[in-house]
């Protein structure tokens, strides 16, 4: 694990390219639709009492870390995408794409357009994500 001694984010891979400059959460939610904005922080809610959590707001979007990176939640203009990692894939509903990132991680992508796509399918992909994310904290680091 390594700490940038700019922004103090914790990385697996030292000197792991990354922007420091921080944004405030309001940012991403400047000139949406406001359902965009409680569909995002209904999620940080659903998420904010779970051991370990550290919420970063970077230009383009909020990563979710616990061990490391897990989680990603893009406000865009018309949607939220989510973008977390699982160690199978998961190819029903509500993914619309997976990518293989390495041997044991694959990409799942999640659009979000209004308050009924915050249900238990999504939050039990958003948890099993958190909870390998911390079992594989102990995995070597691939250069």
């Amino acid at each position: 694990m390594w700490e940038c001694p700019e922004c103090h984010r914790n990385f697996r891979s030292p000197n792991q390219s990354h922007s420091c400059k921080l944004y405030p959460l309001e940012s991403h939610f400047l000139n949406r639709n406001a359902v965009l904005e409680i569909i995002t922080r209904t999620i940080l809610e659903h998420i904010e009492h779970w051991k370990g959590i550290r919420v970063t707001s970077v230009k383009n979007a909020l990563l979710v870390a616990a061990a490391s990176t897990f989680l990603a939640i893009k406000v865009k203009s018309d949607r939220v995408d989510l973008e977390l990692l699982l160690r199978e894939e998961h190819d029903g509903f509500p993914v619309y794409k997976t990518v293989r990132v390495s041997k044991n991680r694959v990409a799942h992508f999640i659009a979000l357009d209004r308050t009924n796509d915050l249900d238990e399918t999504l939050f039990g992909l958003i948890s099993q994500a958190y909870r390998e994310n911390q079992s594989n904290h102990h995995l070597p680091v691939r250069p």
